[in-house]
């Protein structure tokens, strides 16, 4: 990894990797002969995704300065993945109740520490390349989250594959720049997912004002707070308990009782829609994403960079037609 490309203060990280489904749980079960989450598989080198997403997350925040939200059952296998880095704090959650109390809890931990900082929430279990352009995006986008007062900055991409887990973002007037990176407002579409858009089947090229969620966040922490205490004013109390105990293993059955008052749900769809005049979306460009939900798109993928996967490349169980993204190219370096 490259050395941290800012010393900004207040900024904090907050990383999901608690253990939700994936189609490619059957999968990984055959090939690590056991239930393992994706984000903590090696796909490809010598990291998890999980660990690709810490060492990007420490460019920025300081490596203390960043929540890691993890199902209490896959604890010790969390730890093991750190290898020498540093931890920061680690936020348990009892079970696995969706997104949305995954992100409230990195959001009261980070509340309880520092008020006036600046969040930037990561999922933990997709592929970005390449590493320094998409480094590059997220230190603009950090400025677009403290330039555009009340804005929270949600990251979209193209992408050649799947839309994931998080929908589609449809961008409308164009609110300002950062550093050279247009910011858009966002329209909320009326369907079952968030900001999904049901009409278009499998593009593989959408419009310039379609854009795939990364499902990655930036915002001031009192704006996420403040919208949390407005959708949910009978579970403040709780997260402000569980805010103040993080990183105290001896009030396991008293975060636990907090815990359960959290509703189950997506943070992208049940909290972030419901506050479409705060948020603002910039585009991740030159950078191929996905959500790695097909051994036979990974396999691919890592074809075109001249890599070898992992796992036993005869186990892949679909091909896609679709060609990989031209921005991949395999002269250029791959960091694992």
């Amino acid at each position: 990894m490259t050395r941290s490309l800012t010393n900004y203060s207040g900024l904090w990280s907050i990383i999901l990797a608690g253990n939700e489904s994936s189609p490619l749980d059957p999968f990984i079960t055959r090939w690590q002969g056991s239930h393992t989450p994706k984000q903590f598989c090696t796909f490809v080198g010598t990291r998890s995704l999980l660990q690709h997403t810490w060492d990007l997350a420490d460019q920025f925040s300081h490596p203390e300065c960043k929540i890691t939200v993890v199902t209490q059952s896959f604890l010790q296998h969390t730890c093991r993945q750190l290898g020498g880095r540093v931890p920061g704090l680690i936020a348990m959650e009892p079970f696995q109740k969706g997104s949305l109390p995954s992100a409230l809890l990195g959001l009261a931990a980070v509340h309880a520490q520092d008020p006036k900082s600046t969040i930037v929430l990561y999922p933990s279990r997709s592929f970005f390349y390449p590493e320094r352009q998409f480094l590059r995006t997220i230190q603009q986008a950090v400025w677009a989250a403290n330039l555009l007062n009340g804005r929270v900055v949600l990251l979209g991409v193209h992408s050649d594959h799947s839309v994931g887990r998080h929908g589609w973002l449809r961008t409308t007037r164009q609110l300002g720049w950062a550093s050279g990176l247009p910011v858009h407002a966002i329209e909320i579409s009326q369907t079952s997912t968030f900001p999904a858009i049901t009409t278009m089947k499998n593009p593989s090229i959408p419009p310039a004002s379609i854009l795939f969620n990364s499902g990655i966040v930036l915002a001031k922490t009192e704006i996420l707070w403040n919208q949390c205490q407005e959708l949910f004013p009978e579970i403040i109390q709780n997260l402000e308990t569980l805010g103040s105990l993080t990183g105290r293993p001896e009030k396991q059955n008293q975060k636990a009782l907090a815990f359960q008052e959290i509703p189950p749900g997506c943070f992208w769809k049940d909290f972030l829609s419901k506050m479409p005049n705060h948020l603002a979306m910039a585009e991740i460009k030159g950078v191929t994403w996905s959500d790695w939900e097909d051994p036979g798109h990974i396999a691919d993928t890592l074809s075109l960079l001249g890599r070898q996967p992992t796992f036993p490349v005869q186990w892949r169980t679909h091909h896609h037609d679709r060609q990989p993204s031209s921005h991949l190219r395999k002269e250029e370096e791959v960091k694992t």
